[in-house]
């Protein structure tokens, strides 16, 4: 990522960071799952599979790529996360752990 690039993701990372809040866009998503060794290829729906999302992925980046602009990708690993967390009790140990402000919302 260019340098002015990386400058602007920055600004609005700052700009989240500061105001508490996430851009409405950063809530929406497609949801393209990518098992790890191992796991079950059956579960995944027609036309979904890993195989079938790069596919895609590569098709994007080409066509950013003949329009001279940016494709930007994300990837995380959510499995089993927040099995765990019960949240209600983590905000209050946050609370009472002095974490406040944009740390905390």
């Amino acid at each position: 990522m260019g340098r002015f690039a990386t400058e602007i993701l920055l600004d609005v990372f700052n700009l989240s960071w500061k105001e508490g809040k996430l851009p409405q866009i950063w809530r929406e998503a497609i949801m393209a799952p990518i098992l790890k060794r191992g796991k079950d290829k059956v579960c995944f729906r027609s036309f979904r599979s890993t195989e079938d999302q790069t596919t895609h992925l590569a098709q994007e980046i080409e066509n950013a790529f003949q329009a001279k602009t940016v494709t930007l990708v994300t990837g995380v690993d959510l499995q089993r996360a927040f099995d765990k967390v019960w949240m209600d009790v983590t905000l209050v140990k946050l609370q009472r752990n002095g974490v406040g402000g944009s740390m905390y919302r």
